[in-house]
């Protein structure tokens, strides 16, 4: 009994995930764009709660895996490519007549097959990089970027949506290659140095709660491009 509950509280974690990251959809389809953005964050926020519950009850599974890569693929690869779409459709205006608009859709499908294949890379070979480093982007830091990114830009309004609309297909991509590239980018884990790792977890403290409440989306989007930056340089320094 009590191992049936161990291991159901991590995928009950993992359940509200998925059906958050429902409802980012449901969100963006229906023109509440900036609070599916924020669902796309607390998705973030409950994908690392989930991870670290599994570890600390010694609940890890093939299910649960297989399970939490379902979820990341809703919340990480689809809701934030539908939530790109529409949020230059409606703040720009932009029709499906027009091939900026195709533009964007094709570059949207690019970055969501590009988040499948990196969770099924990481089920099938899940040693495929070191321990304690990813091999690419993960989906969860791709789906923080691009969510903080297109909150700030609809937070900006339609003359900033119109200005940096042809711009986000190249996002997409770029964001797209970096999850199935090779890159080592550090796990967030307990360093050494406990000068960085206070730094460390005190960043993270701070996602959390301005993920909570809904704050200070250029933080997380600030937090979220210099752990790429700053992790790709290690990992490529470590090679």
């Amino acid at each position: 009994m009590f191992a049936a509950v161990r291991y159901a509280i991590p995928s009950l974690v993992t359940a509200l995930s998925l059906v958050l990251g429902l409802g980012a959809l449901l969100s963006a389809s229906l023109g509440s764009l900036e609070f599916a953005g924020w669902l796309i964050v607390w998705c973030v926020l409950l994908d690392v709660v989930d991870g670290a519950l599994a570890r600390l009850l010694n609940a890890t599974s093939h299910f649960g895996a297989e399970f939490d890569s379902l979820a990341d693929l809703v919340a990480f690869g689809v809701a934030p490519a539908m939530l790109a779409v529409q949020v230059v459709h409606q703040g720009a205006g932009l029709e499906q007549e027009r091939a900026g608009f195709w533009l964007l859709v094709v570059a949207s499908g690019a970055y969501t097959l590009a988040a499948a294949i990196r969770l099924a890379r990481f089920n099938s070979a899940p040693d495929s990089a070191p321990r304690g480093w990813f091999a690419g982007l993960p989906t969860t830091l791709a789906g923080l970027i691009l969510a903080t990114s297109l909150i700030l830009l609809e937070r900006a309004g339609t003359q900033a949506v119109q200005a940096w609309a042809p711009y986000l297909p190249a996002l997409l991509v770029v964001v797209a290659a970096a999850m199935v590239s090779r890159l080592r980018i550090p796990e967030i884990r307990r360093r050494n140095n406990r000068w960085l790792d206070a730094l460390q977890w005190v960043n993270v403290a701070a996602v959390y709660g301005c993920g909570i409440l809904r704050i200070a989306p250029e933080y997380l989007l600030a937090f979220a491009v210099a752990y790429l930056i700053v992790g790709a340089a290690a990992g490529l320094a470590r090679r």
